[in-house]
């Protein structure tokens, strides 16, 4: 999340620059709806996450003129010390004026269903749960050879269990693993000879083993 908050700051600090020039700036929250389709677009490896969009361009002198939103009071906005949690009666105080002749509390309801029960909003939910499934899962589904199991086929067809989430048979275990447990290794990054001889043709196979060995330099990195 750090690394999200300074992709934030630098965003912001183009748009106050921007600003400076005359050159007017939005914010694209969709950016986090798709993941899938973010990827394949802006080719977006493993453990790379689009945290924040950017548009920039000259505004018209019908946008310059246009009255800005009206933004909330700073003191329900901003906190000292500690979080405030606000009552009922500041939350009513706070959005009295945008309620108009409505209640608080159907105005509230339209608010929510418009915002955080929509469609696109279920989407961007969804979307960043898969954008950090790698983080969460870490590397417990990073097969001994580098393939990510979470984007394998054979393992989310159900083919192959994965080797970090059962114990196999001898008889039917790879090569890969059974050389790692041979050696009392985790990973093909660890290896002393790696990348050996019988692996090296396993990587040129696809895009997705080359992505593994990819994989394992950058874990052999951070060992």
């Amino acid at each position: 999340m750090l690394a999200v908050c300074d992709a934030n700051i630098a965003a912001q600090n183009a748009v106050t620059a921007a600003e400076a020039l005359g050159i007017g700036s939005c914010y694209i929250g969709d950016i986090l709806e798709n993941i899938e389709t973010q990827r394949e677009i802006l080719s977006l490896p493993e453990y790379v996450f689009p945290a924040a969009m950017v548009v920039f361009g000259y505004p018209t002198e019908q946008q310059k003129r246009r009255e800005k939103p009206k933004r909330f009071d700073l003191k329900y906005i901003v906190h000292e010390d500690a979080y405030h949690d606000l009552t009922p009666t500041e939350l009513r105080e706070m959005f009295c004026e945008r309620v108009g002749d409505r209640t608080f509390e159907d105005w509230m309801r339209a608010f929510c269903s418009r915002k955080y029960n929509s469609d696109f909003s279920g989407e961007m939910s969804r979307s960043v749960r898969k954008a950090l499934e790698l983080f969460l899962n870490g590397e417990d589904r990073i097969a001994y050879c580098g393939v990510n199991c979470l984007a394998c086929a054979d393992y989310k067809s159900g083919v192959c269990p994965s080797c970090r989430a059962t114990e196999w048979k001898d008889d039917d275990i790879c090569m890969p693993v059974r050389c790692c447990r041979e050696k009392g290794i985790t990973s093909c990054a660890f290896c002393g000879t790696f990348p050996c001889a019988d692996m090296e043709a396993f990587f040129e196979e696809s895009d997705s083993h080359k992505a593994a060995y990819r994989r394992l330099l950058l874990m052999r990195e951070r060992k």
